[in-house]
């Protein structure tokens, strides 16, 4: 029974990757470019000891 429910949630799986891409290569390249393009970097703080407490925001 728990191969079965496997099986039945890899053909969804298949399934809904196919209706939203088209084709399994087609979403392993969606899937790679994702992973190899650098994301969108946000601003941070970085805080120093000299003025305590002095903190400044960083640019992406």
């Amino acid at each position: 029974m728990a191969a079965e429910a496997r099986s039945d949630s890899a053909a969804a799986l298949l399934a809904q990757i196919l209706d939203r891409y088209g084709s399994l290569e087609a979403f392993l390249a969606q899937l790679h470019q994702e992973l190899d393009e650098p994301t969108q970097e946000i601003p941070r703080l970085v805080c120093t000891s000299s003025p305590p407490g002095w903190c400044v925001s960083t640019a992406p």
